[in-house]
């Protein structure tokens, strides 16, 4: 078992609101508001990626990422709204990390759906779902990219009720996606 995984996917949801504790030695950035909504391509902060947000995201500050995470987004005025991307060494990465925090969801009471020939957002990915609430109330999407060279992991939360409502959000993502050489 690789402990990357486990870590990218603490940090995956912990960027979802959850804290951290302080060291005395290097203390945890304090999460600040969002800049202004982003326009056009955006790079992740490691420069791996670029790709475009849907209108009215706004980006979080490179001070506010920890470890995998490279680029955090929210939607202005719906902080349940967000997108986070985590990079991994590989695809195997991404998907171990995928599959960890839809384990850790489902804990929180989350039901959560491994997909490995998803067409919701054009060609087959693989996805994992997860749904919460009862009636559905809000869908956490985590869809793997990459091969055996590199590889991300592109987390979405949206208010949508089913996995075909995270379409407006998810698909112009990935439509935009472009790794850098």
């Amino acid at each position: 078992m690789r402990l990357v995984p486990l870590l990218a996917a603490g940090l995956l949801l912990t960027a979802c609101g959850g804290g951290s504790e302080q060291s005395a030695e290097k203390p945890t950035p304090t999460r600040v508001a969002p800049s202004e909504p982003a326009t056009g391509r955006v790079t992740t902060a490691d420069g791996s990626a670029s790709l475009e947000l849907p209108d009215g995201y706004a980006l979080y500050g490179e001070q506010d990422l920890d470890g995998v995470v490279v680029l955090a987004a929210t939607r202005a005025r719906a902080t349940d709204e967000q997108v986070f991307v985590g990079r991994f060494d590989d695809r195997g990465a991404a998907e171990d990390a995928a599959v960890y925090a839809a384990t850790t969801v489902a804990g929180q009471g989350g039901r959560c759906a491994r997909d490995t020939g998803d067409t919701t957002y054009g060609a087959p990915r693989l996805v994992v779902d997860c749904a919460f609430g009862e009636p559905e109330q809000f869908h956490k999407v985590f869809v793997v990219l990459g091969n055996q060279r590199r590889g991300a992991l592109l987390t979405v939360q949206t208010a949508a009720t089913s996995r075909a409502g995270t379409r407006d959000v998810v698909a112009p993502i990935l439509a935009s996606w472009r790794w850098k050489a």
